[in-house]
């Protein structure tokens, strides 16, 4: 299994020379030059920066992600739970197969977790055959999923207004991210952004509370909250 993003220096080291003899090493450099192969492999793999590292599967698929200390414990760490990811997707896939509906609709939500798909087409295109119950069980993985996908395609503070726009109108909806914590940050205050261009007091009040519980001790999240509370006010004075 390949990892990806490896960072020289801490592993130079024979600990690690050894750990990794039973592994394929890649590490991939994230640029912007035209003609570079893999432009977007940090991103296809789930990262949304370096230092990234990832195990994957002779298929590709990331089944395990560093979360440890980056040394041969920490890899160590990594390797074993990959291996027991690498089993349960197989698992899945052969029950799948077999015409297990409920393994068929875990390995594609598992698929979708571990960054699987690089794309809304790729994550449909396995949706085939699903009918209308297993769309149902399925609609949160495949909705955290899509925004994962529109805020790691962001670039502009364009993008970042039409994506609150997006995301305040699906709060609205009764839907809500339930994702990483990094991507959860962006989503309430993108959201939170478009509901102060309109005085939206339903999603405003509803990123103050999410912010709140995803950063209690975060001293720029509680300025930033007492700020919108302040605005909210402001706004239901005004109606």
């Amino acid at each position: 299994m390949p990892c990806e993003e490896i960072e020289r220096g801490a592993f130079d080291t024979p600990e690690f020379a050894a750990w990794s003899a039973a592994y394929v090493l890649f590490a991939h450099i994230t640029t912007q030059v035209k003609g570079d192969k893999h432009p977007d492999l940090l991103r296809q793999k789930g990262g949304l920066g370096p230092p990234y590292v990832a195990m994957l599967d002779a298929r590709g698929s990331v089944v395990g992600k560093l979360q440890e200390t980056r040394d041969v414990a920490g890899f160590t760490a990594m390797a074993a739970k990959a291996a027991v990811c690498a089993a349960e997707l197989a698992t899945l896939a052969t029950a799948a197969a077999a015409g297990d509906v409920a393994a068929r609709r875990r390995l594609f939500v598992r698929r979708l977790e571990l960054g699987a798909y690089a794309t809304m087409d790729d994550a449909n295109a396995d949706l085939a055959g699903f009918d209308d119950a297993d769309r149902a069980a399925i609609d949160q993985p495949l909705y955290d999923f899509s925004v994962r996908l529109r805020i790691d395609a962001i670039g502009s503070k364009r993008d970042s207004a039409a994506c609150g726009k997006a995301f305040a109108l699906e709060i609205r909806a009764g839907r809500t991210f339930k994702g990483d914590l990094q991507r959860l940050q962006s989503y309430w205050v993108f959201a939170a952004e478009h509901a102060r261009s309109t005085e939206d007091v339903l999603v405003a009040e509803r990123a103050v509370a999410a912010i709140d519980e995803l950063l209690p001790a975060n001293e720029h999240a509680r300025q930033f909250t007492a700020q919108l509370r302040a605005e909210i006010a402001v706004w239901k004075g005004r109606k």
